[in-house]
């Protein structure tokens, strides 16, 4: 799509992502990247469109686009047309107006790209993951992931295949995590937490829901995040003893399936995949993010999985 100006004689060109200008009479290319910003502004009969360009030493300016940096290089440039009719009954001023509609949006979707752009350089495609046919695959139910694949926590299993885990949930989609792209796997027990939980640090970021990240977590939770303090209770309350009691019950079961499903995993990988443990012994409170939390030392790191974001170093 291109955008002309009688006027002024400034072109758009959309499938190119550049933008004609006459400079001092001649049509002159420039690239959207080329350009710092544009603004427009009315005084009196006339509008003006303002162009300032990225040139060598400004902070936006990208060095390796300028072949020749002692040369001499236009830094802005203004337009004026015309609000008023002409004899043919057009405003000389839409065309300007239209110019710079079509620019900002052009310096927009170019802004994108380069984000996305910079965003995937250092995603590595992983490779495709091998599906053991056979019976007795290592599984865990009824898990929640972290980062969520919706905006809705989705219940799923995990599986252990040849070369990675697979992630199904209950909306059918699938997230694998191939074994040679996890750096460090740790095993958060649910001793004085309220999330038992597998989490993976991984040697190059995946994409997820066009996201990238590091760090994927699958948990599930144990007894009741949040107590009503409104409350009453003492220590002869027969609902609260038994409550207590199926909960260390649900305790013992969970860290068993998930130890179990571990020593599968390390057995499968012929220890490829080990799972840390945290000491929690030696924990103590840091705020690597923005609240402060307990922060545990493993064999070769010091991690907080529990709160999200997870700190890893």
């Amino acid at each position: 799509a291109v955008v002309s100006t009688q006027s002024t004689g400034i072109m758009v060109y959309k499938k190119h992502e550049s933008v004609i200008l006459p400079i001092f009479g001649v049509p002159t290319p420039y690239h959207i990247s080329h350009i710092k910003n544009i603004s427009k502004s009315e005084e009196g009969d006339y509008v003006y469109l303002r162009i300032n360009f990225n040139v060598p030493g400004t902070l936006s300016a990208l060095e390796e686009h300028y072949a020749n940096p002692d040369a001499t290089f236009l830094k802005e440039t203004t337009y004026r047309s015309s609000v008023r009719k002409n004899k043919s009954g057009e405003t000389p001023g839409m065309h300007l107006n239209n110019a710079f509609r079509m620019i900002k949006e052009m310096q927009k979707k170019f802004k994108q790209y380069e984000s996305e752009k910079k965003q995937m350089a250092d995603v590595v495609e992983q490779d495709s993951l091998k599906i053991t046919q056979t019976k007795g695959v290592p599984r865990l139910k009824d898990l929640y992931m972290r980062p969520n694949v919706t905006t809705k926590r989705v219940i799923g299993t995990l599986e252990a295949h040849s070369n990675g885990f697979r992630f199904s949930n209950s909306h059918g989609s699938n997230i694998d995590i191939i074994y040679n792209t996890i750096k460090f796997a740790f095993f958060q027990p649910c001793d004085k937490e309220m999330l038992i939980m597998l989490h993976f640090y991984l040697r190059h970021p995946i994409m997820i829901e066009k996201k990238k990240t590091y760090h994927i977590s699958f948990y599930t939770e144990v007894g009741e995040i949040m107590t009503d303090l409104g409350k009453s209770s003492h220590m002869y309350d027969r609902d609260d003893i038994e409550a207590e009691h199926a909960e260390r019950e649900m305790r013992q079961k969970l860290k068993s399936a998930f130890k179990m499903f571990i020593e599968k995993v390390e057995n499968l990988t012929n220890g490829k995949v080990e799972f840390d443990t945290p000491f929690r012994d030696l924990g103590f409170h840091g705020v690597p993010n923005r609240s402060s939390c307990l922060l545990q030392p493993t064999t070769h790191c010091i991690i907080n999985v529990v709160e999200w974001p997870p700190f890893v170093i």
